[in-house]
């Protein structure tokens, strides 16, 4: 990614702030543009207005925890196409009610194992080489 060209906004919602603050501190290193909330509902109301790249929650926050979270993702329009990580430490995810995430992320993930699932899924919805329709510049002030 060039200089000059927007970096993706991942939406990162946990309430783990040391989690928030590390994967926050991984992510623009690599060139991701974060933006924290620390519930869900947090997340749903940042997600209206930043309108992320992509989404990388934590499974069980207060509230609207994250299966739920990815379901109110997919039910809107604007937002349903939007790539979704899920991360938890539980070794394996209730099968139900269905996730409807792209990828599953052990927690906890070191570096690379989160940077290959963001990366991962960014280079196929196309965010992370630039060529995303409605790419916009982020200034990557906002967050942990």
């Amino acid at each position: 990614m060039k200089p000059s060209e927007p970096h993706p906004l991942i939406l990162l919602a946990d309430d783990d702030e040391q989690t928030a603050a590390a994967w926050t501190a991984v992510l623009r290193l690599n060139g991701f543009d974060v933006v924290w909330a620390p519930d869900g509902a947090s997340a749903w109301a940042l997600a209206r207005t930043a309108r992320p790249d992509l989404l990388l929650t934590d499974w069980n926050m207060p509230g609207i925890d994250g299966p739920e979270l990815c379901r109110i993702f997919r039910a809107d329009p604007t937002l349903a196409s939007v790539p979704i990580v899920l991360a938890s430490s539980l070794s394996l995810p209730p099968s139900s009610p269905p996730v409807l995430s792209d990828l599953f992320l052990q927690k906890p993930a070191d570096a690379t194992a989160l940077l290959t699932a963001v990366s991962a899924l960014a280079i196929v919805k196309g965010v992370a080489d630039g060529s995303k329709d409605d790419a916009k510049p982020h200034n990557g002030e906002t967050g942990v």
